[in-house]
């Protein structure tokens, strides 16, 4: 698959009750976020939106997708960017 084919199937809700992403145009099942893990996530979350200046240009993205190539695109878990983003996925370009 493209990276475009991937995101057009989330958006018709192909893959609504599962997390996937696409790696080398291949789907791969992400594992759910354990206890530890959405724990530390919302510790960091809490911790980057009271020092980051959102009211300006900073802006903090829950688990976004992330376009790496033509056939790639992965899940971030919290990423910082200095504009918020029109586009439906971030690029490299984009993170901070």
């Amino acid at each position: 698959f493209t990276a475009d084919e991937f995101l057009d199937m989330i958006e018709a809700g192909a893959f609504e009750d599962m997390r996937v992403e696409l790696v080398r145009g291949e789907l791969e099942r992400s594992s759910p976020a354990y206890t530890k893990h959405a724990s530390v996530h919302a510790r960091m979350l809490a911790s980057l939106a009271a020092v980051l200046d959102q009211g300006a240009r900073d802006r903090l993205y829950l688990d976004p997708a992330i376009r790496l190539s033509e056939d790639t695109v992965r899940g971030g878990d919290i990423v910082v960017t200095h504009a918020a983003v029109s586009d439906r996925v971030l690029k490299p370009a984009d993170i901070a």
